[in-house]
């Protein structure tokens, strides 16, 4: 299944094909494979791709053909299909209308912290002073208390709340703190609890 809360254009391919059927000598009354499905759902669906569900002719028999199935309010699609196609209105979409909330650490002493990071660290710093660390969440109510959890190779775990809590907007909002750092290699992570929207 594809799902999209505003539109798929399908200018390529979708296969669920039935598999081959076997061809040594022991399979020699294996049947094809039959087709999967295919569900597309979106407000608007086009293209002209091609959507294959098809059996596999293979083996002593040929395997049944799949399902094809293209919910939309408006549908555009003027590609090829293989398989038993329906189409409908869009049930209940459960796609998301905005994205899930998310918060975490974009920046320290200035320095932009990548999402998800491969190498350790992501930056070094010389300074026992205290350095700026912004944390940006998204879809977490305004007002909400970050809490910024660091683990040093030198010394206890903290969990240090960003005084003031996020500013900005539902959709973006910021905290910035200052806090110092452990001499040796640290690791962190901040999280978020709220009640409700």
């Amino acid at each position: 299944m594809i799902a999209s809360s505003t539109q798929i254009i399908v200018s390529g391919s979708v296969n669920a094909n039935g598999g081959v059927a076997g061809e040594s000598f022991c399979d020699i009354d294996a049947s094809g494979g039959s087709g999967g499905a295919i569900r597309l759902v979106s407000n608007t669906i086009s293209g002209f791709g091609y959507l294959s569900a098809a059996g596999s002719a293979g083996g002593r028999n040929p395997g049944g053909t799949g399902r094809v199935r293209l919910e939309a309010n408006n549908l555009n699609f003027n590609g090829q299909v293989i398989g038993n196609q329906n189409q409908s209105n869009p049930l209940a979409l459960f796609v998301p209308a905005v994205p899930p909330p998310s918060v975490q650490v974009t920046s320290i002493n200035g320095t932009a912290i990548t999402e998800h990071p491969f190498t350790f660290p992501d930056i070094t710093l010389n300074t026992a002073s205290s350095v700026p660390i912004v944390i940006t969440a998204h879809q977490i109510p305004v007002g909400t208390l970050p809490i910024l959890y660091v683990f040093s190779e030198t010394s206890d775990q903290q969990g240090l709340p960003c005084t003031g809590g996020l500013v900005g907007t539902l959709d973006t909002s910021t905290c910035t703190m200052s806090i110092v750092y452990p001499f040796g290699g640290s690791r962190g992570f901040v999280k978020a609890t709220w009640t409700g929207q």
